[in-house]
């Protein structure tokens, strides 16, 4: 017998239900685990690359028995459950469990508990302790530069590694490049030794969800997989194997043109020339000179737009960018006003909060369309 609030029921359930696939060609990934930890119950759910693990608090009785159960319609169950008190009956050799509430009364199959697969723990001895906050902070900075081509799985997620400084998070797609440092002060421990990680794009959503919470976060990492621990929750996910791109290669040439200017007063002007020319795919003319940026595009299929930005700027130049892309990249820029390093031709660029040298984004040209 086992007995539970909905409330809190329903919450541990949300954490491990983006992980399991309703339909699934091996029947135990779709279920999730319940079992007794203490004088509460873990409910585990995931796949083989990644699992999360968290705690409910429940009367277990001395019957109870371990059990697996299909995730989401154990979840819908829950939900529409009548009241908030949830009596769960368990019985192994039934192969079923009976879920009860109010008056209703309804059976689930279930799956022996030994079938259900569990990562094991990374073996790493040391742990990285910080504040959810500045770990999603810089999570959230990076994250949308990854890449989500799997022919190149060693782009689709988000680096990690130590440098003397602190922790360093960065992730790409070839186009554009986010890089943001968490500093050795927010760190509880040394990561100095540690090694450099790919987080993947699969664990990064569900990472962020647990960070939502704001309770310190502990990584336990080693060259295979990676563990994040919130509170009573506990997610492991194997890593992406492969190389990060040697990023430093990609900068721009000491003969750049530094321009400043409002961020919001950028994004106007991308936005109002990119409804005359909304196929992304063409690149946006940018004409720099000392407190002047111009933009214009043209696109025969759909039109053409020009505007004109005040900026502050250390000389001229003529390139040209993937107007979404450059949106993208300002919406990730913390404060009022953006610096870009910019050059002509097909040099990368440099976009930043003013004179910040460890936290930037790299964006690559785009030859323009010029009718």
């Amino acid at each position: 017998m086992l007995k539970l609030e909905k409330p809190a029921l329903l919450a541990a359930l949300a954490v491990v239900l983006d992980v399991v696939k309703g339909k699934n060609t091996i029947p135990i990934l779709s279920n999730v685990l319940i079992e007794r930890d203490g004088q509460e119950i873990a409910i585990s759910g995931g796949n083989l690359s990644m699992d999360i693990r968290t705690r409910c608090a429940a009367e277990l009785g001395s019957d109870f028995h371990d059990f697996t159960v299909p995730a989401h319609q154990f979840a819908q169950i829950v939900r529409n459950a009548a009241e908030d008190r949830i009596l769960i009956d368990d019985a192994p050799e039934s192969g079923q469990i009976v879920v009860r509430s109010g008056r209703s009364r309804l059976k689930l199959p279930t799956i022996a508990t030994n079938a259900f697969p569990k990562l094991p723990l990374p073996t790493s001895p040391k742990t990285i302790s910080l504040s959810s906050d500045v770990l999603d902070k810089a999570i959230k900075a990076v994250a949308f530069a990854a890449d989500n081509d799997s022919t190149r799985p060693y782009l689709c997620g988000v680096y990690f590694y130590p440098c003397d400084d602190g922790l360093v998070l960065a992730a790409t797609d070839g186009k554009k490049f986010s890089k943001r440092l968490i500093r050795s002060i927010s760190l509880d421990d040394d990561v100095s030794g540690l090694p450099a990680i790919i987080i993947p794009n699969e664990a990064i959503g569900p990472i962020r969800k647990l960070l939502s919470t704001g309770e310190d976060v502990e990584i336990i990492h080693d060259a295979a997989k990676v563990m994040v621990e919130v509170g009573g929750t506990r997610l492991i996910s194997k890593l992406v194997e492969g190389t990060f791109i040697d990023y430093e290669r990609f900068q721009p040439p000491a003969s750049s043109v530094t321009m400043t200017v409002s961020a919001a007063a950028l994004t106007g002007a991308i936005a109002r020339v990119l409804v005359a020319t909304p196929k992304a795919e063409y690149g946006m003319n940018f004409a720099v000179t000392s407190d002047t940026l111009s933009l214009s595009a043209r696109d025969i299929a759909s039109g053409e737009g020009e505007d004109e930005i005040a900026v502050m700027a250390s000389g001229s130049v003529t390139t040209g960018f993937n107007g979404a892309m450059l949106d993208e990249c300002i919406d990730h820029v913390d404060g009022d006003e953006i610096e870009m390093i910019v050059s002509d031709g097909m040099a990368p660029a440099k976009i930043r909060t003013p004179g910040s040298l460890d936290d930037y984004m790299i964006l690559m040209p785009t030859r323009t369309r010029v009718g």
